[in-house]
């Protein structure tokens, strides 16, 4: 079962893994990731603590499930440019691989 705040993140997963894919589609991974990183906060330079870690883990998660069940079929690199964003927004410097 899924709590209120992942239930939410659920929700944004949903709305903007088709934005993300569609952007990927049309202007590549270059343009995207640079809007990405223009929409979120600069990366903060801060160690992840074991709850930044396991928060990181489940939005893992959450975009999976709405890469699979949302509107449209979203691959791993939708999701993580997904989870990529909302790492930033938390004040840390995620790395895509």
């Amino acid at each position: 079962d899924l709590d209120g705040r992942q239930r939410a993140w659920l929700v944004v997963f949903v709305a903007v893994l088709p934005l993300l894919r569609l952007s990927l589609r049309t202007r590549g991974y270059t343009r995207t990731r640079a809007t990405v990183e223009r929409w979120t906060s600069a990366a903060g330079t801060r160690q992840p603590s074991r709850r930044d870690l396991q928060s990181a883990e489940d939005l893992a998660r959450l975009a999976q499930i709405a890469g699979r069940r949302g509107v449209t079929v979203a691959t791993c690199l939708p999701q993580a440019l997904a989870v990529y964003a909302a790492i930033r927004r938390r004040g840390l410097a995620p790395a895509l691989q």
